[in-house]
């Protein structure tokens, strides 16, 4: 509701409506192959029902399955919806977590634990970021079928499991950490797909060095040198290992 007219007024337009003359037969054919790239093959049979050539049914499949790709305005707007998640994710974050001891020192997600009491700021961070993920996940099945459905997919039931675990096993403290560092970056790769949706080329460029920069400090640096290493050394000098 919000991204939508700010991507009209960046010059991005919706599609018009009945890009094809309505015809239940090729409708029937079209939802049989939509999750081909090709063509129906019994073109000919197609050819007799509806009193059209081939060169017709060819030209009304091709305008067909353009009329299912997401317009431009629409991948705007899905990257506004994200861009505005992202941002509010690592605002709470940074909200809740730069008072606590552990954002500033890692060694304290180990001290004491698992006796770690989850205030309610920490609460709502997990919630939030559940939810979200939750969303991306679910609206997958309605919105606009991707390429990258399956790995999307994956991804998102992957970070809910590791939501899920943390949250049981009382890591949340760790586990807080991970959630910010992965999600700092991704406000710069969303914001730098709608700058390519509305042709800002130029903007859209540097967005994206931006977020390489990001992607490359948090995750390919903070998180294995300081959080990982964390999680799989350093603990051991402080958690006392469970008796058998």
């Amino acid at each position: 509701l919000v991204f939508h007219p700010v991507g009209k007024q960046c010059g991005l337009r919706p599609r018009k409506k009945n890009l094809v003359v309505p015809n239940a037969i090729l409708e029937s054919a079209y939802q049989i192959n939509v999750g081909n790239k090709t063509l129906p093959t019994d073109i000919s049979g197609l050819s007799k029902r509806t009193d059209m050539n081939s060169r017709q049914i060819e030209r009304w499949f091709r305008r067909r399955a353009f009329g299912d790709k997401p317009t431009a305005l629409a991948k705007f707007s899905e990257c506004g919806w994200r861009f505005f998640c992202y941002v509010s994710s690592v605002l709470i974050g940074l909200i809740v977590l730069w008072d606590k001891p552990w954002f500033w020192d890692r060694n304290h997600c180990w001290y004491d634990y698992p006796h770690h009491e989850v205030s309610s700021g920490i609460w709502w961070y997990y919630m939030l970021a559940s939810a979200f993920y939750w969303s991306l996940m679910l609206s997958q099945f309605f919105d606009a079928h991707r390429k990258d459905f399956w790995e999307m997919f994956i991804h998102h039931v992957t970070t809910l499991f590791l939501l899920g675990f943390s949250w049981t096993c009382n890591l949340t403290r760790v586990g807080t950490l991970v959630l910010l560092v992965h999600d700092i970056a991704d406000p710069f790769l969303e914001i730098a797909k709608m700058a390519k949706y509305a042709n800002f080329s130029r903007l859209c460029w540097v967005l994206f060095v931006v977020f390489s920069v990001m992607f490359l400090a948090t995750r390919l640096w903070i998180y294995p040198i300081y959080i990982l290493k964390s999680t799989l050394f350093e603990k051991n000098a402080i958690v006392p290992t469970f008796p058998a």
